[in-house]
């Protein structure tokens, strides 16, 4: 259960660093 909830973790947290990458990089850059 433990590895699936952490699987879970970074697939939502790179999902999230994805959608903000995509939406900072061309305001910001």
């Amino acid at each position: 259960m433990t590895a699936v909830l952490a699987l879970a973790i970074a697939w939502a947290l790179l999902h999230l660093a994805s959608f903000a990458s995509n939406h900072v990089s061309p305001e910001g850059s």
